[in-house]
């Protein structure tokens, strides 16, 4: 049956008991005025707001259970990056995903911060893509120069970014220690 009406309805509870039951709220819906807002004008969710911005729009804490995922699509071809809560059996605390199945970036319970690794053993671990003479990290300054390279192997250039020897410094430095000048390795 259908109930339709212009004016008010005001009643203490509404019940939908029927699995096929649909109910539809033309204006809008608002629980507990600021609770849970429906804005038909927008077709936005507010949790704790009677203006919501955008799509959902929480003022106020959420929670994600543990082994809960939030989603980031891009677009509609079914692309995400996503963020898992635990990630279970490595103590993080949070999984950075932007594809496949282990974690890119991973914060565990520490503070020690993973990069390409799920298990960090430092403040920061950044783990390369192999052991050869490819890039693992790339330092830059604001004119987009590349001021410090590190590579796969262990080298470090600064100043360059294809270093031969553990330290290579295009320009002007100061070591202690032994120093190898040109490309030949001689002292």
């Amino acid at each position: 049956s259908t109930l339709t009406a212009t004016s008010t309805i005001t009643g203490s509870n509404f019940v939908a008991s029927s699995a096929t039951a649909t109910s539809t709220f033309a204006g809008g819906l608002a629980v507990e005025t600021s609770g849970l807002v429906y804005d038909y004008s927008t077709n936005n969710v507010g949790i704790g707001t009677t203006g919501p911005a955008n799509k959902l729009d929480v003022q106020g804490n959420a929670g994600l259970k543990a082994g809960g995922l939030l989603k980031f699509y891009s677009s509609n071809d079914g692309n995400y990056a996503y963020i898992n809560n635990p990630i279970v059996g490595t103590g993080a605390q949070l999984g950075f995903y932007v594809s496949g199945a282990t974690a890119d970036m991973t914060i565990l319970n520490s503070g020690n911060v993973g990069i390409g690794t799920t298990s960090p053993y430092a403040k920061l671990s950044v783990w390369g893509s192999g052991t050869g003479a490819t890039e693992m990290a790339n330092f830059t300054n604001s004119a987009s120069t590349t001021v410090m390279s590190i590579l796969n192997n262990g080298n470090v250039g600064i100043g360059t970014t294809a270093p031969i020897y553990k330290l290579d410094v295009s320009g002007s430095a100061r070591v202690d220690g032994n120093l190898y000048v040109g490309t030949t390795g001689s002292n």
